[in-house]
Order: C-alpha cells, then structure tokens, then sequence
C-alpha cells in the first residue's frame, strides 16, 4: 500500500525533473523555448486540448479560456462604442457564433451552451437598450416592438442598460424568438436535437 502511495508522490518531483532536463537540453541544443503552461502536467480534466476540456466523466466542454475568448468576442461587439448598423452587427455576429459551434460540436450540451445562451441574449437586449438613446426613444422602441404600456411605465427607461436588459420590458420587447427572427442566434440554436 505504501509503495503505492511513494509512486503517486514521485510521479510529480520525477515530471519537473524531465522538464528542467529537457528544457535546458532544447534550450542549449535547438535553441528552443519551452512554453511552461503548455508544456504542464496534471489530470487530464484539468488541463485543455484544442479549446477544449474533459471533464472527470470524460465528456468534453469548452475550456474556461475558449470560453472566456467567446464573452470577449460578445463584449466587444455589443457595445454602444461600435458604430455598426444592426443589420452588419447581426451579420457579423452570425459568422462569429455558427464558427464557434462549429468548431465545438463535439462539446456536450448541459455543461456550456445554456448558460452561455442566456448570457449573450441579456448582452444583446443589452446593446439595443444603448442604442434607442434617451427615455423618449426607449419608449417608443418598446411600445414598436408591442410592450403593453403599464409594462413601459414600470420599467426604468434611465436606468442602467445592463439591469435593464434583464427587465420583463425588454424580455417582451426582444424575446427569444423575435431575436431568432432577426438572426441574433446563440449557441443553444446551434444544439443538435
């Protein structure tokens, strides 16, 4: 039982000794940088291949960095700063977002594309309630889009765009389907059924 347990904790001393050999080997030899966070050991399930990470049950998910790279794509593009109609916003967007499906098909549903959906489809509500400007342009947005009126008067129209994505105005005004409809599409579009 104990030479077991003696194997475990070498493994890790004997791994940092083949990496400080190899790397200064490469490094006076070839002449060859070693990337330390790539070259790392540990559980498969903490570690990621290609974007991606397997999790303990062996299923895969987007790594926390390819993830994090996806909300900073969805930051950047909505935000009041960028000076894009809705109809180049929204084609751009369908590009970014049916790639990044693509490329992570493989990861299984549960563990990202719910979560990642609601959160893009709040940014996007987000990004229209900046662009109707001022309370006057809010209100006659929302009653457009067929908000009831005792809706819009309980409803902030000066308050903070991010809370107010979250309201039950703009959840009406820009529901799910409505914004499948304008081609805003998210990640759990993309599910495979």
């Amino acid at each position: 039982m104990s030479a077991v347990a003696d194997t475990h904790q070498a493994i890790p001393t004997t791994m940092s000794r083949f990496l400080r050999f190899t790397a200064s080997g490469n490094k006076k030899n070839l002449k060859l940088p070693i990337n330390r966070d790539k070259s790392a050991f540990g559980r498969p399930w903490d570690r990621q291949f290609l974007g991606y990470q397997p999790t303990e049950t062996g299923e895969l998910k987007p790594s926390p960095k390819a993830t994090e790279k996806y909300k900073n794509q969805v930051r950047s593009l909505f935000t009041n700063l960028n000076s894009l109609t809705s109809n180049q916003l929204r084609d751009i967007w369908k590009r970014y977002v049916r790639g990044w499906c693509n490329y992570f098909s493989l990861a299984d549903e549960p563990y990202w594309r719910n979560s990642l959906s609601g959160w893009t489809r709040r940014h996007i509500r987000k990004c229209f309630w900046l662009r109707w400007h001022g309370s006057k342009g809010r209100k006659r947005r929302l009653e457009e889009l067929g908000v009831h009126p005792k809706t819009i008067q309980r409803t902030n129209l000066n308050g903070a765009a991010w809370p107010a994505a979250k309201s039950f105005a703009m959840h009406s005004a820009l529901n799910n389907k409505r914004l499948f409809k304008y081609g805003f599409l998210v990640p759990l579009d993309f599910a495979t059924t």
